[in-house]
């Protein structure tokens, strides 16, 4: 795959530098004209490797003490350095949001510039990656889009009374009012408290809408 990634280019591919070739690295840093690609370990994945690490150590040096130590002891050392190997592991796996740029990011729905910290939201899938948008208006429509193929872990949406406070979606209360413009003109505020939901709702009018009612809404 790596191979054929840089040196089989199809027919339309959109960039190509005639004489070049291009292989990404599987480990560490490649380069071609301007583009520098870097291949490294995130946290999670260092994190996992030391604690294999460790825990292969301290299984050896327990087993090193072989006229110190009975084998049922050593069989505790070697369980717990599994346990440890396997607990850190998976903690290192867990889906975890990315915080939103404001200014910098731009929505993977509409390709706009984030910059609405009060209509925001971010899709999380089940392998880690992060998608982000400007408004809840965009990430709904991806979603329906996209759920089948690609399971999302988490979902997150900007709560409105707290700005730049991103919430569960799923268990989030929505308000459609055309007295809060949003960012793409879905008039689409979200709340972490439905009562705050409510009290908006009265204010300033509009319809309350709980995550399975606002998914039809937009699947329209």
């Amino acid at each position: 795959w790596e191979y054929d990634y840089g040196h089989n280019l199809s027919d339309t591919a959109p960039i190509k530098v005639p004489g070049q070739t291009y292989q990404p690295p599987l480990l560490g840093v490649g380069h071609i004209l301007n583009f520098t690609a870097l291949s490294f370990p995130s946290v999670g994945g260092i994190a996992a490797g030391l604690s294999i690490a460790f825990s292969a150590v301290a299984a050896w040096l327990g087993l090193r003490r072989g006229g110190d130590h009975s084998r049922r002891a050593r069989a505790r050392v070697a369980a717990s350095a599994a346990g440890m190997v396997t607990m850190l592991f998976l903690s290192g796996c867990t889906p975890q949001p990315r915080p939103i740029e404001f200014g910098a990011d731009a929505c993977d729905y509409c390709s706009m510039t984030i910059v609405d910290a009060q209509h925001a939201a971010e899709l999380v899938t089940k392998k880690g990656r992060a998608y982000k948008f400007d408004a809840i208006e965009c990430m709904l429509p991806y979603y329906q889009e996209h759920e089948q193929e690609t399971p999302f872990d988490i979902v997150l949406v900007s709560d409105y009374a707290r700005s730049g406070s991103l919430v569960d979606g799923r268990e989030a209360t929505f308000l459609i009012s055309e007295a809060i413009p949003s960012p793409m003109g879905g008039y689409l505020s979200a709340f972490a408290e439905t009562s705050e939901a409510r009290a908006v709702r009265d204010e300033k009018g509009g319809e309350l809408y709980d995550w399975a009612q606002i998914r039809v809404q937009f699947n329209r």
